[in-house]
């Protein structure tokens, strides 16, 4: 008898019934001539192939057994979280594979290389060393939140910093658990973002699923756009698509919290708090003339 004809008899809710796998391997006799309904023995019906179904039971195990069939199924607490847990399991958050000290010594020089590149003379200021530190402990350590956002007033850094990670992702050549890739981050600025959305569609839909994705100079972006006489908010859209599936986002920006609330809504600034850790920039703009 095969199992589909077993499972379509145990569907029938009349039959009272026990089913005994036998084994064809004599040591293994007694521990299979128990109840399928054990949860230990259910990995084992695909091993054997024959399986018999006793119906005729003696009387008082045919009531045991109706009982049993009749009675409301309990739900286990620890099977069904682990069954959801596999269904739709938790993205681990992406993070350096170094210290926090490694990373802020590897965060300093690379933004080192970025000011230098531009043929300017790199300060290692006290401000910069704390937002640096600030935003390697969280690159390195657990957290439940998976974005940045570096705020504050123009020219103190933010950007440079953000060109400065990237560099140093593709560096480390840090591999993607989710893909036979490795994270790769792209940068974008806010304007080209909302310009790609009417330009290019399908690359627009590709920054929403970026593995790594930072957003520049969030707030100086148009808030919507006309497509076929259809209004759509592309920061929103990106940063609410983002937010569902936990992605890591990182963003600079002057707007002030309470700015980003009144431009894009208190749902996307309520979601952006979830799930971004804010490091503030209140030093003065590094453009300076000497």
């Amino acid at each position: 008898m095969t199992l589909q004809k077993v499972f379509k008899i145990l569907a029938r809710p009349n039959i009272v019934c026990s089913i005994f796998i036998v084994a064809k391997t004599q040591p293994l006799l007694q521990l299979l001539m128990q109840p399928i309904a054990q949860p230990q023995m259910r990995p084992l019906i695909k091993t054997y192939t024959e399986i018999n179904i006793i119906i005729h039971l003696p009387i008082k195990r045919k009531i045991e057994v109706m009982e049993l069939i009749n009675k409301k199924t309990r739900i286990n607490a620890e099977a069904l979280m682990s069954a959801l847990q596999h269904r739709k399991g938790t993205m681990p958050r992406f993070n350096l594979p170094l210290s926090e000290e490694d990373a802020f010594v590897s965060l300093m020089s690379a933004i080192q290389v970025e000011v230098e590149f531009r043929r300017r003379e790199f300060v290692a200021t006290e401000e910069l060393k704390a937002q640096v530190r600030r935003l390697s402990t969280f690159l390195t350590q657990e957290n439940c939140k998976f974005g940045v956002v570096l705020a504050g007033g123009c020219g103190n850094g933010k950007t440079t910093i953000i060109k400065a990670l990237q560099s140093l992702v593709n560096v480390l050549h840090i591999p993607n658990p989710y893909s036979d890739k490795e994270y790769a981050m792209r940068i974008i600025d806010a304007k080209s973002m909302v310009a790609t959305c009417k330009s290019n569609y399908e690359d627009w839909k590709r920054l929403m699923y970026q593995d790594l994705l930072a957003i520049d100079d969030l707030g100086t972006e148009p808030r919507e756009v006309m497509d076929y006489g259809n209004i759509i908010n592309p920061t929103v859209d990106i940063l609410t698509r983002r937010y569902e599936n936990q992605l890591f986002t990182i963003i600079s920006t002057n707007l002030t919290p309470p700015q980003i609330s009144q431009v894009y809504g208190e749902r996307i600034a309520d979601r952006m708090r979830e799930m971004m850790e804010i490091i503030p920039f209140t030093n003065t703009s590094y453009r300076v003339l000497k």
